[in-house]
C-alpha cells in the first residue's frame, strides 16, 4: 500500500553509521511522540500505524535530557506524559522505586540502631539504679542522683523500677 507524497521525505545515503542512522532513529523516536505533527510537516497524509523499536531507549534519553534543559513546565509535562509509558519511562519509575525503597532501608536501619541504642542506655541505668539500690542500700532518688540522671528524666526510671 503506497502513501501519498512519500516522496515528500528526502532520501539518505545508507552507510553503516553516522547521521542517516542517527537521523533515521531519531525520526522513529518523534514519531513515537509526534506522529500527527510530524506527518502534517513531512507532508504525509494518513495516520502512524507504529516505529520500529531501533535506538528508542537511548534516543529517549537524548530526548528527555534535552527537554528538561530546554522545554518550560507546560511542554515538560507534554514531554513526561509521552515518556510515562515509554521502555524508558517504565525504567526511571523502576529504578527510582527501587532507591526509594534503599533509602528506605537505610533511613530504618539508622532509626533501628538509633532506638536500639536508647533502650540500651535506659535498660542499663535502671540496672545500675538496681544494683545500687540493692548492694548499698539507696533509694530509687539516692542511686539517680550518685548515677547522675537529670532530674527531668527521674519519674521515667521510677516508673520503671516500679514504685
Amino acid at each position: 500500500m503506497k502513501r501519498e507524497n512519500q516522496n515528500a521525505v528526502p532520501k539518505v545515503q545508507k552507510v553503516k553509521s553516522g547521521a542517516s542512522q542517527h537521523e533515521d532513529a531519531t525520526l522513529k523516536l518523534m514519531m513515537q511522540f509526534f506522529a500527527d505533527e510530524m506527518l502534517l510537516y513531512l507532508g504525509i497524509s494518513g495516520k502512524a500505524v507504529a516505529a520500529a523499536p531501533t535506538e528508542t531507549v537511548r534516543l529517549e534519553a537524548v530526548i528527555y535530557t534535552m527537554a528538561e534543559k530546554f522545554l518550560d513546565n507546560l511542554d515538560m509535562e507534554d514531554v513526561r506524559k509521552g515518556v510515562a509509558m515509554t521502555r524508558l519511562g517504565q525504567m526511571l519509575v523502576e529504578e527510582g522505586r527501587l532507591e526509594g525503597m534503599e533509602e528506605g532501608r537505610v533511613e530504618g536501619r539508622k532509626e533501628g540502631r538509633k532506638e536500639g541504642r536508647k533502650e540500651g542506655e535506659q535498660y542499663m541505668l535502671l540496672e545500675s539504679i538496681r544494683s545500687l539500690m540493692e548492694t548499698l542500700k539507696l533509694s530509687a532518688d539516692q542511686a539517680m542522683e550518685a548515677l547522675r540522671i537529670p532530674a527531668e528524666e527521674r519519674e521515667k526510671y521510677r516508673m520503671m523500677i516500679g514504685g
